[in-house]
């Protein structure tokens, strides 16, 4: 996929000028090239989802802090 220009405005601020340079910078893509990348951006959104899930499912809940407290209890060594 070809990356598109960043310059897509006039210095002269005319906008129909605008307008074409950005229409220049939409034919460089290829429909399939476009959904290409819609699909990977779906399958990584997929993967942080997944990713997040998981980290959450890690943290130990309130509750769940205070029993493991209770086992294993710190003393203060003097």
């Amino acid at each position: 996929m070809v990356p598109r220009s960043r310059g897509n405005t006039t210095k002269s601020g005319n906008a129909l000028d605008a307008g074409e340079k950005s229409q220049e910078n939409l034919d460089e893509y290829d429909m399939s090239d476009i959904i290409v990348t819609i699909y990977a951006l779906g399958e990584a959104q997929k993967e942080i989802f997944t990713t997040v899930k998981e980290l959450k499912n890690s943290i130990l809940k309130p509750s769940e802090k205070a029993s493991v407290k209770d086992c294993t209890p710190r003393e203060k060594c003097s």
